[in-house]
């Protein structure tokens, strides 16, 4: 009789076990799943310029594209970015991580940024928000849309 309680016991715990494994889906790779293509549009850059003496605010807007590459269904990957500067095309590549819904890039050459505060459609076709440089905290916003999974 000890044993058949010994093994009743067993059994619900084990059962009881599966009961707090949750089975949700998690957000950061749901986001990272949306993310994974090619983007293209504009990322706001501001600067200060002086003109005649006087420092004026001045916005300008950079063609750029992103691409990410989502590493098995996970929350992160490798991505590429290029942007022109004048007729010099720059391109970078970067790996990206995304925790609590902020995604964080870090280039091959250290630099590292995060992009926050962003809307990123539930159909993967818009994504806009801030990109923050971790080095100079400086900000920059960006609109792009999907061109290619």
């Amino acid at each position: 009789m000890t044993k058949f309680f010994t093994r009743l016991f067993v059994a619900l715990v084990a059962m009881i076990s599966f009961s707090f494994v949750s089975c949700d889906y998690d957000k950061d790779d749901s986001i990272s799943y949306n993310l994974d293509g090619i983007w293209e549009g504009d990322i706001a850059v501001e600067s200060i310029v002086t003109i005649h003496g006087q420092e004026k605010f001045s916005e300008s807007k950079v063609r750029a594209s992103f691409e990410f590459k989502q590493h098995d269904y996970t929350a992160h990957g490798i991505g590429y970015e290029s942007y022109y500067v004048g007729s010099k095309c720059v391109e970078l590549q970067f790996s990206y991580q995304i925790e609590k819904e902020v995604i964080y890039l870090t280039y091959e050459n250290g630099d590292q940024q995060k992009i926050r505060n962003y809307f990123l459609d539930s159909n993967g076709l818009v994504f806009s928000g801030w990109i923050v440089n971790l080095q100079t905290n400086e900000s920059y916003q960006f609109s792009m849309v999907k061109v290619a999974k």
